[in-house]
């Protein structure tokens, strides 16, 4: 089964990449390197970078990528800001994987980590990267389960990991109204889980199948779904 978990744990503070390279990938190293192959981050940065400008009091636009990876990664592990300051500052792996070569004096504190975030949620987009994630890494075959400190995961979807929650996950991620590409993601997933639910867990399931059918983009969608007849 393919399943990277992060741990929280401490590399050797060195801020020698080709040294840290070569010393065995702890598991929080495993999963950031898993995110930093598996996202759109050039697709993800095009979304935000239209307020750049008006969210540059919390950060320079330079550093755009620098924090959106930093308000993931925060996403991911449940971080409070403070958290997120410490962990930029004591983690080297994190250093890594927001800025490769970041240096202690130029990270940001917690102010401008909280500042950052709410421009994005003033402009609508905290939720909607988010989702563009969970949708993205789906349509991939792969789910996040986002944890506590200790346990975000990000396993390949047909590992039947939490049945109900890859489906819960992808029909979430998704909007009104559902066209095909939407439906034909929903019947693959939907397919290849329904046979290993439980029974309480299928009638749950069932009802995704009708909340599909209340929001899809044209009738002539309806028959396409999984489990109607």
């Amino acid at each position: 089964m393919y399943l990277i978990e992060a741990a929280h744990q401490f590399a050797t503070r060195t801020d020698d990449k080709t040294s840290w390279q070569r010393h065995k990938k702890t598991q929080l190293q495993q999963f950031l390197s898993s995110m930093d192959t598996l996202l759109p981050w050039k697709t993800l940065i095009a979304e935000v970078n239209p307020y750049c400008i008006a969210m540059e009091r919390a950060y320079p636009c330079e550093h755009l990528e620098m924090m959106l990876r930093i308000y993931f990664v925060q996403d991911w592990f449940a971080w409070s800001d403070d958290d997120m300051e410490d962990a930029l500052h004591e983690n080297v792996s994190i250093r890594f994987f927001v800025g490769r070569s970041l240096e202690l004096y130029s990270a940001p504190d917690a102010a401008a980590i909280a500042a950052f975030r709410d421009g994005l949620e003033r402009h609508g987009l905290a939720d909607r990267l988010l989702a563009r994630v969970d949708r993205h890494l789906l349509e991939n075959q792969y789910v996040l389960r986002r944890g506590t400190l200790l346990s975000p995961v990000v396993a390949r979807a047909d590992d039947n990991v939490g049945h109900l929650r890859n489906l819960s996950c992808y029909f979430n991620s998704i909007q009104p109204p559902y066209g095909v590409k939407e439906i034909s993601q929903f019947n693959a997933i939907y397919r290849q889980l329904y046979p290993h639910m439980n029974p309480a867990e299928k009638h749950r399931a069932e009802k995704f199948v009708e909340a599909m059918l209340e929001g899809v983009e044209s009738p002539d969608h309806a028959s396409k779904i999984f489990g109607v007849v």
